[in-house]
């Protein structure tokens, strides 16, 4: 199974959600495995010290044997940010 939390907004806490949910699952006897769509590492830090795996989101990691994967994804107001501080194209 995998669980992708995600919002449009950013600072909703779904990085915290994510990684909750990780851990209550891991509690519940879960194998699970982590992974970020996002270049803010909040998911991977926070789960460092923890025995569950945070993976890059190629597709040989995503095969890895797990119950279930919570993927964090990107905001998209960050998303939006990022690209108007580029400037014009």
């Amino acid at each position: 199974m995998i669980i992708a939390f995600h919002n449009f907004k950013g600072g909703v806490g779904s990085s915290t959600l994510a990684a909750n949910t990780c851990l209550r699952a891991q509690e519940r006897g879960l194998t699970v495995i982590a992974g970020a769509a996002d270049d803010k590492g909040d998911l991977k830090r926070w789960l460092e010290n923890t025995e569950i795996p945070f993976v890059d989101l190629s597709l040989d990691e995503v095969r890895k044997p797990a119950d279930l994967m919570i993927i964090d994804i990107v905001a998209i107001d960050d998303v939006i940010d990022h690209a108007t501080s580029m400037g014009p194209i």
